[in-house]
């Protein structure tokens, strides 16, 4: 495990200021893992609390359209779309932004400076009189949340060795599937209370959001370090060897400066150009979603009914998350099999919903397998230990996100 000066020179990627690899020689096994579980206790939940609260509030007009947002804003059918689609050309035109500003910044700063902002303007959704004025706070929202897939490719690769993504990744991805079923009961639980609300129910669901995402970004900014040499819950001891146990992986860290190598190198890789068609292949399955809560309250459900029938898809896309790392835990040399079995569900979920029949009795069990969530999850572990380089890694990720923005 010993490093001499000159190794860590050469690798130029973790700045060890206060220690050096002299200082520490050796560590036990035991010692590591104990190291991870505190980064797991501390850095991770909030990780995943930061995820939570950005599918939070981009899927918030999904359940805000059935409780009066439509009506009150006078929407038709395309003004809801492009309040949708302004929304993920925003977080698309953001990405090679924040890609730029995470290079050149801490990202534990850029990231919670970003959550903060668009907690602040999630609760701004809150104000608009007219289509013109919110389709601009969306727009807004959309690029300010963009930061997060970024960031936490970063964060992630900065604290954890290539072989401990696969669950961390998992975790923090599957808060989506989370706050599909408890964003839904929030809802109905403001529509249940509407006669005792001074305002419009998803005016105060859109307050409600963007108070809860500000305590988020706080915990985030408070509570993640800038870097493991600097983590507050490690002692001394613990801090070096987070620091050394990722030496070994050269791309580890925190890198303070734009590599334009690694992103022309990104732009003739066949895994970049690969992640980024498989990606807008895949979208196109989840495209009807966006606008699930309208098809499902189209078949003649009330509100209440529509939110209920909404909920279980997530709980759906959370065992299919873990199904998915499940199955590469014991085939990790077939995960290209493994993306195409998981690709079946939502093929056979859109199907159903193509030749699904206008009748009030069967339309969830489509809207319950039209979901690709697992199948990101795995991308995501298949994509990364097939990428060197932060910054390359870094552009590969924003590849796969951005056609998922373009094809909504």
């Amino acid at each position: 495990m010993k490093e001499s000066k000159e190794d860590e020179k050469q690798i130029g990627i973790i700045e060890v200021t206060s220690h050096t690899p002299d200082d520490f020689v050796d560590f036990t096994e035991e010692e590591e893992k104990k190291v991870v579980r505190k980064i797991d206790m501390y850095v991770l939940p909030v990780m995943c609390l930061v995820f939570f609260a950005q599918y939070l509030d981009k899927q918030s007009l999904a359940y805000a359209v059935i409780v009066g947002l439509r009506e009150d804003l006078h929407l038709n059918g395309p003004q809801y779309s492009w309040c949708t689609s302004g929304f993920y050309l925003a977080q698309m035109a953001s990405q090679i932004v924040y890609m730029y500003l995470l290079s050149k910044f801490p990202t534990k700063i850029v990231t919670g400076i970003c959550v903060i902002i668009w907690a602040a303007v999630c609760m701004c959704l809150a104000a608009p009189a007219t289509f013109a004025g919110f389709i601009t706070v969306r727009v807004f929202l959309g690029f300010f949340e963009g930061c997060v897939s970024p960031a936490f490719v970063i964060v992630t690769s900065s604290y954890y060795k290539k072989s401990e993504h696969g669950l961390r990744t998992a975790a923090w991805i599957s808060c989506n599937a989370i706050t599909q079923v408890l964003a839904t009961y929030l809802f109905y639980g403001l529509a249940k209370g509407e006669n005792n609300l001074s305002m419009a129910v998803w005016r105060v669901g859109f307050l409600v959001c963007g108070a809860f995402t500000l305590v988020v970004g706080l915990l985030f900014y408070f509570m993640v370090p800038l870097s493991p040499k600097e983590a507050w819950f490690l002692t001394e001891r613990e801090r070096i060897i987070a620091v050394h146990r990722l030496l070994a992986e050269a791309d580890r860290g925190e890198r303070k400066s734009w590599d334009w190598d690694q992103a022309k190198e990104c732009l003739t890789d066949w895994i970049a150009w690969s992640s980024f068609l498989f990606g807008l292949i895949t979208t196109m399955c989840s495209c009807p979603i966006g606008f699930s809560t309208i098809i499902i309250n189209g078949f003649g459900y009330d509100k209440f009914k529509t939110m209920e029938y909404s909920s279980p898809s997530g709980a759906v896309q959370f065992v299919m998350i873990w199904i998915g790392v499940a199955m590469i835990k014991i085939a990790p040399r077939q995960r290209c099999i493994i993306i195409c079995l998981l690709i079946l569900v939502p093929l056979a979920g859109n199907i159903m919903l193509k030749h699904q029949e206008i009748d009030r009795q069967q339309p969830i069990l489509p809207r319950l397998l039209a979901r690709r969530r697992g199948v990101r999850a795995v991308v995501e572990l298949h994509r990364r230990p097939n990428v060197y380089g932060r910054h390359h890694r870094g552009h590969c990720a924003v590849d796969y996100h951005d056609c998922g923005h373009a094809t909504v």
